[in-house]
């Protein structure tokens, strides 16, 4: 049987590594993307650290912001060069 809490902050550090890179690849501060997203710095600070349980419309609208989509930043990716 799968450890579904486990599962769940596998997903919120999938999304939360995914939101970071993708940030920092546009060049956007966390207080940039919070204005974008119409939230706070700490509350993209915590998503980043997979410390939140986020709606799926908040989820979303993240996503957009760093031109993504969800399922993509759910998903462990792999650095160039093979490391995670």
């Amino acid at each position: 049987m799968i450890d579904l809490e486990a599962y769940a902050t596998e997903l919120k550090s999938n999304f939360g590594q995914s939101l970071k890179r993708l940030r920092q690849n546009l060049n956007l501060t966390q207080a940039d993307l919070a204005a974008v997203c119409r939230t706070t710095r700490r509350a993209v600070s915590d998503a980043e650290r997979g410390q939140l349980n986020l709606a799926v419309s908040s989820l979303a609208k993240y996503a957009v912001a760093v031109g993504s989509d969800v399922p993509t930043m759910l998903t462990k990716q792999t650095e160039p060069g093979g490391t995670r």
